[in-house]
């Protein structure tokens, strides 16, 4: 069931990354001079849990699990709207999200 959740998110996450990646438009600074500062958020905050444990648990029927990704989707849109662009997704850490910093 963990597996399945994992592939659900990380799939969600991979889908964010385009439709954020397609959206910017606007001209970037050179590399040298664009600063960013990061952001790394657990699989338990995005979901609204204490623990993948509770996941684990919660997560026994296929409307669970979707309703977990509802509020995982729902919080990944608000630090999209907040300026967060999702990096990577590592299995043990979370969710590594930059931002950049104007000067």
């Amino acid at each position: 069931m963990r597996n399945i959740a994992a592939f659900v998110v990380v799939g969600m996450a991979v889908a964010l990354v385009v439709a954020v990646s397609g959206a910017g438009s606007q001209p970037r600074e050179a590399s040298s001079q664009v600063k960013w500062e990061y952001r790394i958020v657990s699989y338990a905050y995005l979901s609204g849990l204490q623990s993948l444990e509770t996941a684990q648990k919660k997560s026994r029927t296929l409307q669970e699990l979707e309703a977990i990704n509802d509020d995982v989707a729902h919080r990944m849109t608000d630090l999209g709207k907040q300026g967060w662009e999702l990096v990577c997704v590592h299995e043990d850490t979370g969710f590594f999200f930059k931002r950049r910093v104007e000067p």
